[in-house]
């Protein structure tokens, strides 16, 4: 039996608030519940599928961490845009890793790994698929190795994608790599190493940074740092006013991540009589964010993939346009209403998104078009979907499927006008020709994607 899930995000907890360690109880106990009712399941074997150790979503970055020691500062590795000290990236890195593991959702996740049911005599197997947002295990061994520490039970292994066409009639990845922003594929072959031509999926594009992670840490995380700061600095410290930031941490749960201008002013819009000076606090915060991300040396290295042309140019290109507009005095009131800015910002979501592009492309026509494949599994969207792009009368298939998240998922309106959020819960269980014998209509891999909802929000 194959359990995949992804995105995790679990954090040090210093500016996003953690999916809750009960919800790893959960799924172990479901994981039980199979394994008890099937009898016939010859393994477990458990996917994290990218973005589990989230190692960028943290204030360790902007709080401890001078611009220039950053990974995204200094001087640059030739062959990953990283910053080029080896020995202080690692330990850096290796900090924010103990303090996601130390903290109670990682210590949960841990534990329900360690405590996997063992069919006959098998050890529970872990892969960790590397996502983005924990890219940086490509990077530095010894972040494996205190990972690996932390495992006693169960055995742990690495890889860039899980590739069991025989047994699963699976090809799985984390993702990102159709992400324009988050996978570095056009930056290794245009800025990194022009004179070289390398494919979405070598391993030398794993190794590189994408300003996606700069994103997060500098303006996602940073916001949230700044926008703390300013309260701590005017003695805001009431228990509304902690709630709110409490609260404001769910701006790094937004989807798209670029919505977050326009749900910013939406939240700030609903604090009554704290309404104008949250909002210039936030405005100030947003300010400071946008610029330490602009000023990075990784920033500025990103921006010659595209010149800026007025319908056009590359992300770093449209932030800079947000900051301009910040920083007017009723700049975030006006980035609210400014629909062409965001949409430019988000890109084009009707139908099929980029991920979805990719998987179809990949299992039609890349390395998934082997008949032996059937399932295709992504994550990093948070977004669970499920799309059958081909199926013939012998019941196969060319699947694709999508694990969301289990962290809370906000997002807009059909309306446009505000935002709504609920918990989610997905993961997909695969079993092999052997499993799950009960109902069959015939040989090969079978699938459940479970995909739970909860929203416990009312007024």
């Amino acid at each position: 039996m194959l359990v995949l899930l992804s995105d995790l995000h679990l954090t040090d907890t210093t500016t996003a608030r953690n999916v809750h360690g009960t919800a790893f109880k959960l799924l172990g106990a479901e994981i039980e519940a199979v394994a008890e009712k099937k009898q016939d399941l010859t393994e477990i074997h458990v996917v994290l599928l990218g973005d589990i150790l989230d190692l960028v979503r943290t204030n360790y970055w902007v709080r401890n961490v001078p611009p220039e020691e950053r990974p995204w500062g200094g001087k640059a590795d030739p062959q990953t845009g990283m910053n080029a000290e080896t020995a202080v990236m690692e330990r850096h890195f290796g900090a924010v890793l103990d303090a996601v593991l130390d903290s109670e959702s990682g210590r949960a996740l841990v534990t329900m790994l360690e405590g996997l049911p063992r069919p006959g005599s098998a050890r529970p197997r872990v892969t960790y698929v590397i996502g983005n947002h924990d890219r940086m295990f490509n990077n530095y061994p010894a972040l494996k190795d205190r990972l690996r520490a932390r495992f006693q039970r169960a055995e742990l292994e690495f890889a860039l994608k899980l590739d069991l066409p025989d047994t699963y009639g699976v090809l799985a990845r984390h993702g990102h790599e159709w992400d324009e922003n988050c996978h570095a594929h056009v930056f290794y072959n245009e800025v990194l190493q022009p004179s070289t031509r390398v494919g979405r999926f070598d391993e030398r594009v794993y190794r590189a940074m994408a300003l996606g992670e700069v994103v997060t840490a500098e303006l996602m995380s940073g916001l949230v740092y700044y926008v703390e700061r300013n309260f701590a600095d005017r003695g805001w410290n009431t228990p509304e006013d902690r709630a709110f930031l409490e609260s404001f941490k769910d701006v790094n749960n937004l989807r798209p991540m670029t919505a977050a201008f326009n749900w910013l002013a939406w939240f700030v819009r609903g604090q009554g009589a704290k309404y104008e000076s949250y909002m210039q606090v936030m405005r100030a915060g947003l300010m400071d964010a946008l610029t330490s991300l602009l000023r990075s040396r990784f920033a500025k290295q990103w921006d010659k993939l595209q010149t800026d042309l007025v319908a056009s140019g590359d992300l770093t290109d449209h932030l800079g346009r947000v900051l301009c507009l910040v920083k007017q005095k009723n700049g975030l009131k006006f980035l609210e209403g400014l629909a062409s800015l965001v949409d430019a910002l988000r890109g084009k979501s009707e139908g099929l998104d980029s991920l979805a592009r990719g998987a179809r492309e990949e299992l039609l026509e890349g390395e998934a078009r082997d008949d032996r494949y059937q399932y295709l599994v992504y994550g990093h969207t948070h977004e669970a979907r499920q799309d059958c792009f081909r199926a013939g009368q012998d019941h196969r298939v060319k699947f694709y499927v999508n694990t969301g998240t289990f962290l809370p998922f906000v997002e807009r309106a059909l309306d446009g006008r505000g935002f709504w959020t609920a918990h989610r819960m997905t993961y997909a269980v695969l079993f092999n020709n052997d499993e799950d014998k009960d109902g069959r209509l015939g040989p090969g891999p079978t699938l459940d994607v479970w995909n739970g909802l909860r929203r416990k929000l009312t007024h």
